[in-house]
């Protein structure tokens, strides 16, 4: 038997760097091959947490893929009902104006949203990963024929009033309460307005005429009507 002594190898010849060959599709691959019983076995992963529907924020797949997390309604008091109401604002199907809608049902995938004031036929089911669903909007985002909450100091309640003017450089807007000729500014910062209503709107008569199937355009009239009032007061 020959034993060969560390001290008396020489050194082994420096081998040169191969330069890579751009052309060459060969990948070398180091085999390793090792004991099962000299490794530890892997750790064991943890079960993957299923998608869970949220309160206010929604994760759910469909068939197109995840649903991004988005926050598609606000929880809000209702004092009608006397419970919790869960209340967003949907772009039209014109994709003209936002208008409050209460969620009435829901699905992993979808909403199905009621029109305020409207009735209940134009109610709707909307995909959450929708970008006509907003959860909140802030005074400053309001625009002209926004339907909005405005304290109506001649009843001490809140009633629902119609955005007439935005005026961005004062940082107020001009509402016309509905059902009424009356008018009034008021500042974004005003505790005075709400974007979520905070209570049903108005009168006795047309808290009935809405349980009819009385078309929306009814009420739009109306108001023009108004609108025309209200001109010819300031003009005379």
């Amino acid at each position: 038997m020959v034993v060969f002594s560390a001290l008396s190898l020489p050194p082994p010849p420096s081998e040169e760097a191969e330069e890579p060959n751009p052309e060459s599709d060969v990948i070398h691959t180091t085999e390793i091959v090792s004991s099962s019983l000299s490794l530890p076995p892997p750790p064991p992963e943890e079960p993957e947490e299923p998608n869970v529907i949220h309160t206010v924020e929604v994760n759910g797949e469909t068939e197109n893929g995840p649903i991004p997390e988005k926050r598609y309604y606000e929880l809000v008091f209702d004092n009608s009902k006397q419970s919790q109401v869960k209340r967003t604002w949907i772009l039209t199907r014109k994709q003209i104006h936002w208008r409050e809608c209460e969620v009435i049902d829901e699905r992993h995938d979808a909403i199905k949203v009621h029109y305020i004031s409207y009735h209940s036929k134009f109610d709707e089911w909307i995909d959450k990963s929708s970008h006509r669903i907003r959860a909140m909007r802030e005074h400053a985002q309001l625009q002209k024929g926004d339907n909005v909450s405005a304290w109506y100091p001649k009843l001490n309640q809140w009633r629902e009033a119609e955005v007439e003017e935005v005026d961005a450089e004062k940082k107020r807007i001009r509402i016309a309460y509905v059902y009424t000729a009356d008018v009034a500014y008021v500042p974004f910062s005003s505790s005075k307005i709400s974007v979520i209503h905070k209570n049903p709107v108005c009168f006795v008569f047309f808290l009935h005429l809405q349980e009819t199937q009385i078309h929306p355009a009814f009420f739009g009239v109306h108001r023009l009507i108004l609108s025309m009032a209200r001109w010819m007061n300031h003009t005379n």
